[in-house]
C-alpha cells in the first residue's frame, strides 16, 4: 500500500511513494478543495536528450511544471543537498518509485548509466567517426605504417591513430 505526503508548497496536491501525484483541486484549478483525490497524469518531457516525467501544479492561479521524481524525493527524503542531483537507479525516468530514487553526485549518476548499459561509447557515440571494425584495422597497421599514412587511409587525424594505438579512453582494447 503506497504512502502519501502532502505537498506543502502546493496546497491540494499529494505525492505517493510509488511515484504518483494526486490532486483534490477542482479541474479548472479554481474554487475550494474537494474531498476526493484524482490521479494526475504526468507528461514525459524530453529536454537535452534527458526525458523526465512532469506534472502541472497550480498555486495562486499560476501554473508550475514540476518533475515527479523530485516531488517524491522532497516529500519523503527532504530537499536536494547542494551538489547532488536526482538519480534513478534503473535509469528509467518514468519509474519515480521512492525505492528507485536517490540524491547522488554526477559521478554516481554516470556510474549508474554505465552499469545499466545506457552510455553511448565507441561507434554508438554520436560523435564517432570510426566503427569497431575500422579501429581494429587501424590497430593492425601499428608498427607497419606511420600514423600520418594510416590517418590518410581512414580520413582521421594522425593524433586519433596514435590514441587508438596507445589504447586511450574510448579506444581501449576489448
Amino acid at each position: 500500500m503506497p504512502r502519501y505526503a502532502l505537498l506543502v508548497e502546493f496546497p491540494g496536491y499529494r505525492v505517493g511513494d510509488d511515484g504518483t501525484v494526486w490532486s483534490c483541486r477542482p479541474v479548472n484549478g479554481r474554487g475550494p478543495l474537494k474531498d476526493q483525490w484524482r490521479l494526475k497524469k504526468p507528461t514525459l518531457k524530453k529536454k537535452d536528450r534527458s526525458p523526465r516525467c512532469e506534472v502541472c501544479l497550480i498555486k495562486d492561479g499560476v501554473l508550475y511544471h514540476r518533475k515527479v521524481g523530485r516531488l517524491v524525493m522532497e516529500a519523503f527524503v527532504g530537499r536536494r543537498p547542494k551538489g547532488l542531483q536526482l538519480c534513478h537507479k534503473d535509469d528509467n525516468p518514468e519509474n519515480n518509485n521512492l525505492s528507485n530514487l536517490y540524491w547522488g553526485t554526477p559521478v554516481q549518476n554516470m556510474d549508474d548509466r554505465q552499469r545499466n548499459g545506457n552510455t553511448r561509447q565507441g561507434q554508438h557515440h554520436h560523435f564517432a567517426k570510426l566503427n569497431d571494425h575500422e579501429i581494429r584495422a587501424i590497430r593492425s597497421y601499428e608498427g607497419k605504417k606511420t600514423p600520418a599514412e594510416v590517418a590518410a587511409m581512414f580520413d582521421v587525424n594522425h593524433t586519433t591513430v596514435r590514441r587508438i594505438w596507445k589504447g586511450h579512453r574510448g579506444y581501449k582494447r576489448r
